[in-house]
């Protein structure tokens, strides 16, 4: 319908299928008009969502030719076997958050291994706290830590964050 009203996700999505550049090149690209249109809410880290709950911690680098998935995204294709073909779903959940929904060349979701106690991800999620929480915590910390420079009381924002952990 021309000239008509539009519709617009509250949780946007884009994809990806996996070329073997994003594979040998250790990064992954983020479409420019999703970029264009939510990066200015990303910040330099973003946190990957899979199904079974864990959460990866990966680097968004900016550059002149795009932004990208960089540091941390080698482990997150590794952990989940992500291979040439494989087809990626992200839903973007606000702030720097977004869930990750991963497909095989069968077309089909994958299973996804679980990550122990003993693994050294990225991040993992606190039991009980959605996504969303953990980011929320992170903003607000950071919104205190501004607050408490300008008035100078000084706040180490890792300091705050170690005390979400139990």
């Amino acid at each position: 319908m021309m000239g008509g009203r539009h519709f617009e996700s509250e949780t946007p999505h884009f994809f990806k299928i996996v070329l073997s550049d994003a594979l040998q090149n250790g990064r992954l690209g983020i479409p420019k008009k999703f970029v264009r249109k939510y990066g200015s809410n990303l910040s330099n880290l973003v946190f990957l969502q899979v199904a079974s709950g864990d959460v990866w911690e990966v680097e968004l680098l900016r550059g002149n030719d795009g932004a990208f998935l960089r540091r941390g995204w080698p482990e997150f294709v590794k952990h989940f076997a992500i291979k040439q073909g494989h087809f990626l779903v992200f839903r973007y959940e606000g702030g720097s958050a977004f869930r990750v929904v991963i497909f095989d060349k069968s077309a089909s979701e994958i299973e996804y291994p679980v990550i122990s106690e003993n693994d050294d991800p990225r991040m993992e999620e606190d039991e009980g706290d959605t996504l969303a929480e953990v980011v929320e915590a992170i903003v607000s910390l950071m919104s205190v830590q501004a607050s408490n420079l300008a008035t100078g009381e000084g706040i180490i924002l890792s300091e705050a964050v170690n005390n979400l952990r139990p």
